[in-house]
């Protein structure tokens, strides 16, 4: 392993990698994105008030904002851009310091996007600091795999940015933040309980228990739910104080360092003079405009920020003691992941206790259930949330399931269960060896590194090896049985292979702008009957056309979703010799093939309904006007 790449993970798993910084991408992309990442702020102190809490954010994205300016317009005499990123991230924590670790292990489940996006902008970023890609480079990366033009409206851009990260979801363009290799120290499985209180009302339902019943598997259930966290939430205040501790010398070099440099920004720039420079090298009035207002904002701003990074400062300077024993977040880890199969094992014999033969009989399969469904819902590779018995249930549609497909579903179910099973324990696994990784760090053991990164990247390839196979065998589950209904119930067969693509190909398989224009001009009732015709000969033949190219889609998915997870792991371990994969894979597989289709379509329909009221009820593409 080279020493930068050592570098690279040590950025990585360090206090402040979530944040989203001002260096590189912050000054070619749009600085909304941290103000949008603001929004998920946690909690504030119960000192601070609102109006205090809304001010600080709106002077760190008027800060952030005008970082982006400054750096357009400076000279490289002047100030050097390294230093513009400490001083956002110096900003960024001085304004929130918890920010990073509540994210990190507390607000996972509210923040993951979030998260998973800053740290795809880090490893952008840091293929800038190799050299190993041009800003520009990196910028066209970030437009080609967000779908910047749609994904967002700028002025007139008013969708929430969750919203905004989870329609870019659907449309299957973030492939490559969605299959990241989480960061050493984050254990969200293992602190993850196998079951929660809101399960209470699907045991109640499945079991049919009575009130009586119910309230003691409420008791359990809760015991098991309270012992659980209270584990975890040592384990995760251990990792914390290490994390906070580990920093605290870093943190604060960096907040004096920018410290001085505001203080020579503030004193020696001539802000007059900077501005006389927007007119010389900005073009376009418009932008022009962006670039004043930027810089008036952070002029503005210097004042309150530089004050927040001596409060942080100080208060660095008070924190007294040495670093906690970072060897008890391997313990607290190792006796959580020990204790696991155990307390989920408690759980089960102690409702046994009460319920009756039969509902004992059901619960086994309650509990098999669950499994599959969380796997499910963690899974990541295109095919991993197929849903064979639901999909066979809704393909016949009220007819009873023969003998021979309950054994094929029942035995299919079986092994996929084992499989997850193993899944979650390489998970736990690769998630212990990242905080092995994550406590040599802490004690700055370069030897140690570089030997945990291996076994840390040794473990990443097994539980990718463990995940597709359970992709594997849903799809060969679903090719058995599909085949074994196709000859004697060949409408089924087609309904179930549609379900099971709905189910585990989503961003594939969702309505086309094509499919939603023609469904709307065929609404229209401005329509005579040779218009109406054609619309439906329309109709009919884009639904040809769709099939293979969705097809192909969902065979171009299934190949460069492993390569884009292994080339992950190849950049941790910093393998010069890893597979590249191209842009263009990254996006939304057979992209310009949809994109093809929805140009012919709209080019008939401003045809086929030009001079119509109909035209106007056309929604526009993304992207573009209405036609």
């Amino acid at each position: 392993m080279t020493r930068p790449s050592l570098k690279t993970l040590a950025r990585a798993t360090h206090p402040n990698a979530l944040t989203f910084t001002a260096a590189v991408l912050a000054f070619a992309m749009p600085m909304h994105l941290s103000a949008q990442q603001e929004e998920e702020r946690p909690e504030e102190d119960a000192g601070q008030t609102a109006e205090q809490v809304e001010q600080e954010q709106q002077m760190l994205a008027d800060f952030g904002s005008g970082l982006r300016a400054f750096a357009a317009l400076l000279d490289d005499t002047e100030i050097d851009i390294d230093e513009l990123k400490e001083m956002y991230e110096t900003a960024q924590d001085a304004m929130n310091p918890d920010y990073e670790m509540f994210i990190y292990v507390d607000g996972y489940e509210d923040n993951q996007q979030q998260q998973e996006l800053s740290g795809f902008q880090d490893e952008l970023k840091e293929l800038v600091y190799n050299g190993s890609m041009t800003r520009d480079e990196v910028l066209g990366t970030w437009l080609e795999v967000m779908d910047l033009p749609f994904f967002h409206k700028f002025d007139k851009d008013e969708v929430p940015w969750s919203e905004r990260m989870l329609d870019a979801d659907r449309t299957g363009n973030l492939a490559p933040i969605r299959l990241r290799i989480p960061d050493a120290g984050d254990v969200r499985i293992l602190v993850r309980p196998e079951f929660l209180m809101r399960d209470l009302k699907y045991f109640a339902r499945e079991l049919e228990l009575d009130d009586a019943t119910r309230a003691i598997i409420e008791t359990l259930l809760r015991d098991y739910v309270d012992i659980y966290e209270q584990r975890a939430a040592e384990l995760k205040d251990a990792i914390r104080a290490a994390r906070r501790s580990g920093g605290r010398d870093w943190m604060l070099a960096r907040a004096t360092k920018a410290s001085d440099t505001l203080a020579r920004v503030s004193e020696t720039m001539d802000w007059s003079d900077l501005q006389n420079r927007i007119d010389q090298r900005i073009e376009g009035e418009r932008r022009q405009e962006w670039m004043r207002n930027a810089v008036d904002r952070m002029e503005g701003s210097l004042l309150g920020i530089r004050r927040s990074i001596d409060q942080r400062r100080a208060e660095l300077g008070r924190q007294t003691g040495g670093p906690p024993d970072s060897t008890q977040v391997l313990q607290l880890a190792a006796d959580l992941q020990s204790d696991r199969r155990g307390m989920r094992e408690k759980l089960i014999e102690s409702m046994k206790l009460v319920l009756d033969e039969p509902q004992q009989q059901t619960l086994e399969k309650v509990f098999e259930r669950f499994t599959l469904e969380q796997g499910r819902i963690d899974a990541r590779l295109g095919g991993s949330r197929i849903n064979l018995e639901l999909a066979m249930l809704e393909a016949l549609a009220g007819e009873s399931m023969n003998e021979d497909t309950r054994e094929a579903l029942d035995a299919a179910n079986a092994e996929v269960l084992q499989l997850i099973d193993r899944w979650t324990a390489t998970r736990m696994e690769r998630e212990r060896s990242g905080l092995e990784l994550f406590v040599a760090f802490q004690r700055d053991d370069e030897s140690g590194i570089e030997k945990l990164t291996a076994t840390l990247g040794q473990r990443a390839r097994t539980e990718l090896a463990a995940a597709l196979a359970i992709r594997d065998r849903l799809m060969t589950g679903r090719s058995e049985l599909e085949a074994m209904i196709s000859e004697s119930h060949p409408d089924v067969a087609r309904r179930f292979n549609r379900v099971t693509r709905d189910q585990g190909f989503t961003p594939q398989m969702r309505r086309r702008w094509c499919e939603l224009a023609l469904a709307k001009a065929a609404s229209c009732t401005d329509l005579d009957e040779e218009q109406r015709a054609a619309l439906e000969a329309r109709t009919s033949a884009l639904d040809e056309q769709l099939e293979p190219i969705r097809l192909q889609a969902i065979q171009t998915r299934l190949q460069i979703e492993p390569k884009i997870a292994q080339s992950g792991i190849d950049r941790m371990l910093g393998r010069k010799g890893a597979e590249r994969i191209d842009i263009t894979e990254w996006r939304e597989p057979n992209a310009q093939q949809f994109r093809t289709l929805d140009e012919l379509i709209e080019s008939q329909l401003e045809a086929l309904l030009a001079e119509t009221a109909c035209l106007e009820t056309i929604p526009a593409r993304r992207g573009k006007a209405r036609p």
